[in-house]
């Protein structure tokens, strides 16, 4: 094992935030065939929440990265996390141990806390507020979509925006201060150029890593996800220009969308409330308030020639004649 605690590569990102829960995602670090383990804390106050330090796994399938999860906390309550990982050396890596087994080898998890404290905030460190226990009269949020990386020169806009949200969720003295971010598509343009010019577009494990590198770890964008809750799901620009569900019938495109839904799944959905199983689509509610995520590209039907549609379908195919099949 190594006993060298890192920063994460990526993150950490506040994700799905309830009265009394939070998950908080980080990336590790490329490590060969070895384990990578994730390893956070809590704290209230600056001071250490008992029992709260924790490991958590950060999944090869996953593109090294994981949530560490936190309940029993206290409702619209400020807390603070500081995380980290390691790496663990692996005699087989298709060893398939379960997380318990992995974790009885290792010191008890609270050890850490000294080390946890001594990595860099902006690197290893988050906020977060839980949501209200009760009901409010009214709800302020933040959101936004298409985040073009831009070309040359013009790169660095594409994280400017983020500066002002970031502000605009700490401005003091503000009368409805919003509760949490969505970031509602195209968090990514696996095409920065038109698909048909063959140029600028992902169609690699690697490339589409290097996009979500990129857009989560421009300064602004991370410190935003590092201290908001922030709820993600996709648009077509995560997968290709207008996707739509037709598109699988060609082997090169089943191809192409198993590359770009298994980032987003790493990247996106790990962090989001994943409350009906595999689909990408999911509800949560805050302060009274409910919310459903539509997921509008992997379901989407448009001109089905076995359905004779001339409309858009966002969930899932029409049973004819009788409405949804379940």
């Amino acid at each position: 094992m190594s006993t060298i605690l890192r920063a994460p590569s990526l993150g950490p990102i506040i994700g799905h935030v309830t009265s009394s829960s939070a998950r908080v995602w980080i990336r590790g670090h490329d490590a060969d065939d070895n384990r990578t383990i994730g390893v956070a804390a809590l704290f209230a106050g600056g001071v250490y929440l008992p029992n709260s330090a924790h490991y958590f796994r950060l999944r090869r399938e996953y593109d090294r990265t994981g949530i560490a999860e936190f309940s029993d906390l206290a409702a619209d309550t400020n807390y603070s996390v500081c995380i980290g990982c390691l790496s663990l050396e692996t005699p087989d890596p298709l060893e398939n141990n379960t997380d318990d087994e992995v974790f009885s080898t290792l010191p008890d998890a609270s050890s850490w806390g000294e080390q946890l404290k001594k990595l860099d905030t902006d690197e290893a460190g988050a906020q977060f507020t839980t949501f209200p226990a009760g009901a409010l009269d009214q709800l302020a949020f933040v959101f936004g979509s298409c985040r073009y990386p831009g070309l040359l020169w013009t790169k660095k806009r594409a994280d400017v925006i983020f500066r002002s949200i970031y502000e605009h969720f700490n401005a003091p003295g503000a009368p409805s201060k919003p509760r949490f971010f969505m970031m509602v598509g195209d968090q990514i343009y696996a095409d920065t150029l038109p698909k048909d010019i063959g140029l600028g577009v992902a169609n690699s494990e690697a490339e589409f890593r290097d996009r979500y590198l990129s857009a989560f770890g421009a300064p602004n964008t991370r410190k935003l996800l590092q201290h908001v809750p922030t709820y993600m799901i996709l648009d077509d620009h995560e997968i290709e220009d207008n996707w739509v569900h037709g598109r699988l019938r060609e082997a090169s495109k089943r191809h192409l969308f198993n590359l770009a839904i298994q980032a987003y799944r790493s990247y996106q959905w790990y962090h989001s409330p994943r409350n009906y199983g595999e689909y990408l689509y999911y509800s949560f509610a805050c302060a009274g308030f409910p919310f459903f995520v539509l997921d509008e590209r992997t379901q989407r039907i448009r001109d089905d020639e076995d359905y004779d549609l001339s409309d858009n379908y966002l969930l899932g195919r029409p049973d004819k004649g009788t409405g949804y099949k379940g």
